[in-house]
């Protein structure tokens, strides 16, 4: 079978959500593609899981699951890389080992990519799941291009955990980098800068095909860094992005509004997100919510 695209999944530490992960992914509807692992250098199950996912042995295993191992914990830029690296198909997927996509998420990235050969980056609407906020919304996405590069200098305009990308465009500007000062979690908002800067082209589709998940037990966001800690590292890379891809200079106020951000009371963060940095938010439909339910479901089934 050939490989239209290779998922790309890294993982440290994730034995408590990874097999669920993946089983979203085998539940695709469209199936031409490859599951890369990057294990970057787990203490735990995490590789026995995936191990135990691919091995035909069983007789239950899936063949188009990989698992690399890397020595020891490198980081997820270099995990990225070493997936990069390892890829067989010319598009990438990358997918979260604590996220969830939606049955027609392959389907729909990969088929946008094959027919628009001028687009690079293709993400799309998501469900977030925020437990630590106690929120569950809808994020819209900017949809053009024009409209995602402007985005780059207030918010992460795509997911970087739902979007597919054609491997050579990333792989020309250097692929994922280690960022100076110790900055951390902001590896895909910095790609996409740079990608940008290189002539690079987005688009995002507005069927929700993701969902991200953020709690305390599994985003290492909040567990690592403090909130106020990571929005001054997004400060210093939205400025950059409005002095590299010369954006207007009325966004410098809502980059630089990120300082305060934290300290805001949850009402006026939403507020915030919502009118002054120009995020769009909504609630699920019934539908939706039957969609996550059910994807949710069978990523918990035997194994």
């Amino acid at each position: 079978m050939t490989i239209a695209a290779t998922v790309l999944m890294t993982a440290y530490n994730e034995e408590r959500t990874i097999a669920g992960a993946i089983r979203s992914l085998l539940g695709q509807t469209r199936g031409d593609f490859e599951l890369l692992v990057v294990d970057d250098g787990s203490t735990d199950r995490t590789g026995d899981l995936v191990r135990g996912l691919g091995d035909l042995a069983r007789g239950s295993g899936d063949p188009r699951i990989r698992l690399l191992t890397l020595p020891r914990n490198l980081g997820r830029p270099a995990a990225l890389n070493a997936g990069l690296a390892a890829a067989r198909a010319p598009i990438i997927a990358v997918m979260d080992a604590d996220d969830w996509s939606l049955p027609r998420r392959l389907e729909a990235e990969i088929g946008y990519l094959e027919s628009h050969p001028d687009i690079d980056v293709v993400g799309s609407d998501y469900v977030v799941l925020d437990d630590i906020r106690g929120e569950n919304y809808v994020r819209v996405t900017p949809k053009g291009h024009d409209d995602i590069v402007r985005s780059l200098g207030i918010f992460i305009p795509v997911a970087h955990g739902g979007v597919a990308y054609r491997r050579e465009a990333v792989k020309r500007v250097g692929g994922y980098a280690e960022l100076p000062g110790g900055v951390k979690d902001l590896e895909d908002l910095d790609l996409w800068i740079r990608l940008a800067a290189a002539g690079g082209r987005f688009a995002s589709l507005p069927e929700v095909l993701h969902v991200y998940r953020i709690s305390m037990a599994t985003s290492k966001f909040h567990t690592i860094r403090s909130h106020a800690w990571r929005n001054r590292d997004h400060v210093s890379l939205n400025l950059r992005a409005i002095r590299t891809l010369n954006l207007p200079k009325r966004f410098y106020l809502p980059a630089l509004a990120r300082y305060v951000y934290p300290f805001l009371p949850a009402p006026v963060r939403r507020q915030v997100r919502r009118r002054p940095a120009g995020v769009r938010e909504r609630p699920l439909t019934s539908e939706e919510w039957r969609a996550v339910e059910a994807v949710i479901a069978a990523s918990e089934g035997g194994g």
